[in-house]
């Protein structure tokens, strides 16, 4: 099996470069170089996890050169604190390295969380925006059917009390008269009427009223079912747009299992021609960076 390590080194030379004052620079300079060289596709999940990948491989080379060095510390009392002061400068340079190899991710990431924050605020105020409106709406309408109802009544009473002051001066006209009881009669009938009027008027009164608060629930139950269908539409959308993003990643991840083919074996090939495993991942990736001129990687 190939080593997949980010950097090489041979067992026979970890002696030597932990035991040289700057000799761990060869290691964090190789690991640089393949962090420099490294192209960034943070349009897709799989072009962020290789991102995400390569830091944890910087991680990974941290963790098994530190240990390395301490496993010599047992060995090597003599020469402990130049192996330390190595260990020490080797974790500072390969935590800086690892956040230089995971900026581009980190900064996408907190782009999408501010992206996401953005639209839920703008969501929750157009939802109370149009609440609010409703709200208007339903007000102004009560509003003005109040006022009809009360400017119908104030002309119901009106002509109430222009049908009694006449029918007062009539009495007092027909007084005098002989036919006084056949006038007293048909004031009491002209009462009876206007009292029917009054009665009748309160009732339409009362069934106005009764008519608006349905019309009101309606109104209310109308734009809650108007409110579920815009929510049962975004789910639609959203459902849609998840099914081709799948397609979409599924097309990228046969693209990126083929660019990743070519590239092994034009590794391989080069390694046929001599040229160490670390050498020909750097030149690989200068041909794939158009880096040599009239060279080029056919995927």
């Amino acid at each position: 099996m190939k080593d997949k390590s980010l950097v090489t080194v041979a067992d026979e030379t970890i002696l030597e470069v932990f035991s040289k004052e700057q000799g761990l620079e060869i290691v964090v300079d190789q690991a640089r170089e393949v962090v420099s060289g490294f192209v960034h596709d943070l349009s897709t999940a799989a072009g962020r996890q290789r991102t995400a990948s390569l830091a944890n491989k910087v991680a990974t080379l941290k963790v098994r050169m530190d240990g390395l060095g301490k496993s010599l510390t047992e060995d090597w009392a003599k020469k402990k604190k130049a192996v330390d002061n190595n260990r020490k400068k080797l974790r500072d340079d390969l935590d800086e390295l690892k956040k230089v190899a995971r900026q581009p991710l980190s900064k996408w990431e907190e782009d999408q969380l501010e992206l996401e924050q953005n639209k839920q605020i703008a969501i929750e105020k157009e939802k109370r925006d149009s609440d609010h409106e409703v709200g208007l709406l339903l007000n102004e309408k009560y509003e003005r059917e109040l006022a009809d109802l009360l400017v119908k009544q104030q002309l119901e009473e009106q002509e109430r009390l222009v049908a009694a002051q006449e029918a007062q001066e009539a009495r007092e006209k027909l007084i005098a008269s002989e036919a006084i009881q056949a006038e007293r009669k048909a004031s009491l009938e002209r009462e009876r009427a206007a009292q029917e009027a009054i009665t009748l008027a309160e009732k339409n009164r009362v069934a106005d009223e009764i008519k608006f608060k349905e019309n009101e629930v309606a109104y209310k139950a109308k734009a809650k079912q108007d409110a579920l269908d815009v929510i049962k539409a975004a789910e639609l959308a959203k459902a849609k747009k998840e099914e081709a993003e799948k397609k979409i990643k599924a097309a990228r991840e046969a693209d990126k299992k083929n660019i990743s083919k070519v590239r092994k074996a034009t590794k391989e090939s080069l390694m046929d021609c001599g040229l160490s495993e670390a050498d020909a991942r750097v030149v690989v990736m200068a041909i794939h960076n158009n880096q040599i001129k009239n060279v080029t990687i056919t995927y």
